[in-house]
């Protein structure tokens, strides 16, 4: 075995000790699988061949898919060459196309908020796996191209003034411990930002994802800064309320 072999059987070997609980038959109680999902993200690591310390939830479930497609075999953790680098061979050119567009939308989409939105839009499926990765490097691609001078301002609109226009969205946070249930919870931010000025007017952590939670951000927002003259949402499930 070459000096290259030995080290990705090195890199092999420390993802399976990270991943071992979740893919040797270890049988775990209710809810003890997120638990030590989350506790080991929260762990700092000496990761072979990278400076990186910390490894997200997502990867560690990406290296146990790896491993069972590769039949429980630990050769299968390796790390792969990259015949693709500076490419982006998982984002069609649709999926191009539909990122591109919210962010001549909004430049202040983040990446989270734009998987969001692709899959409100089904362009992405709401259990598709997509890499966040592959988008940051995109954005940061294409943000290099020089903007021609004769341009045009695609942005949709921008409020002349403070309290004109508040923009809401929610995005999904971490899995929490609840005080009297055993379970892991799944918190949601639901943030209200000014548009003239990008003050965030109102930030809060929830448990739930739904319309009583969004009056309680709403209350709160306007009991600091005053009524705005338009509230704008997308068509997310705590936006809409049967009669």
């Amino acid at each position: 075995m070459n000096g290259k072999d030995d080290a990705a059987m090195r890199v092999a070997t420390f993802r399976f000790g990270v991943i071992a609980e979740f893919v040797t038959g270890t049988r775990l109680a209710y809810g003890e699988k997120e638990r030590l999902l989350v506790e080991k993200a929260t762990r700092a690591y000496e990761i072979p061949g990278s400076t990186k310390t910390r490894i997200s939830r997502a990867t560690m479930l990406s290296w146990a898919t790896l491993y069972r497609k590769g039949g429980y075999k630990i050769e299968s953790l390796c790390p792969k060459p990259r015949a693709d680098r500076g490419s982006y061979p998982s984002l069609s050119t649709t999926l191009r196309m539909a990122i591109r567009g919210l962010k001549d939308e909004n430049e202040y989409y983040t990446v989270p908020v734009i998987i969001k939105k692709l899959r409100q839009q089904k362009i992405l499926g709401a259990d598709e796996p997509v890499n966040k990765a592959t988008i940051y490097r995109f954005i940061r691609q294409e943000s290099l191209k020089a903007v021609s001078k004769d341009a045009q301002d695609r942005r949709r609109f921008e409020a002349e003034k403070s309290n004109d226009v508040w923009q809401c969205d929610v995005l999904h946070g971490p899995f929490v411990q609840v005080e009297g249930q055993a379970a892991l919870k799944k918190a949601y931010l639901m943030a209200i930002i000014d548009d003239h000025s990008r003050l965030i007017v109102h930030a809060s952590f929830y448990l739930a994802e739904t319309f009583e939670t969004l009056k309680d951000a709403l209350h709160q927002a306007v009991a600091r800064r005053g009524l705005p003259q338009k509230f704008y949402v997308d068509n997310g499930a705590c936006y809409r309320r049967a009669a």
